[in-house]
């Protein structure tokens, strides 16, 4: 915004443009070839969009840390405890969704590989914390939570995500949410 621009002393000039998540952005050198850029998208947006492009699509992911968002659609939404971020936008309308996170877990899921015996007890932990930023997000009607990241190929952290949220939750079909979230954007300029 001009505002922001004139607070930090920026000279809006030297701004891209805003532009949907998928188009030509330029092209790039890699390997001795020319490739062009036809998509961008940070990585949770790239994967909530893999979870699926509706509003009320609910996603978890759990890999080094544990993320949880929720896509409002065209609606702006603001509420505490959470950051609302542009979502990926394949047309010219923006899409927004809501965004937390927890810290730690990644290190938690770890430890619980080296020690199995803990996992039980380390997955009923994480997704009792999850859980609080979950359940916020629910509607009586809303769509199975979508679970992806490393944490999501283990059943014993997809089964406690379930009992946490008291709601069901369908694994992704490949753990690297991110990856697929990028390989659908960039199916839809083919």
């Amino acid at each position: 915004s001009n505002e922001l621009c004139r607070i930090f002393d920026v000279d809006m000039s030297l701004l891209p443009g805003v532009k949907p998540s998928q188009g030509e952005f330029g092209i790039t050198q890699a390997l001795d070839q020319s490739l062009p850029i036809m998509a961008v998208a940070g990585d949770q947006q790239a994967s909530l969009f893999a979870a699926g492009n509706h509003p009320g699509t609910l996603k978890v992911t759990g890999g080094t840390g544990l993320f949880t968002a929720k896509l409002l659609g065209d609606t702006f939404e603001l509420k505490d405890g959470y950051t609302t971020s542009l979502a990926v936008s394949h047309n010219q309308n923006p899409q927004y969704y809501l965004e937390a996170h927890l810290e730690g877990t990644g290190q938690q899921y770890d430890e619980a590989l080296i020690h199995p015996e803990t996992k039980p007890g380390v997955a009923k932990e994480i997704t009792e914390r999850a859980a609080k930023l979950v359940k916020p997000l629910l509607e009586a009607n809303s769509p199975p939570i979508i679970f992806d990241g490393g944490m999501s190929q283990d059943p014993v952290f997809v089964d406690a995500l379930q009992t946490a949220t008291g709601h069901p939750v369908q694994t992704q079909t490949t753990p690297e949410g991110t990856a697929l979230g990028i390989a659908k954007l960039l199916s839809l300029s083919s």
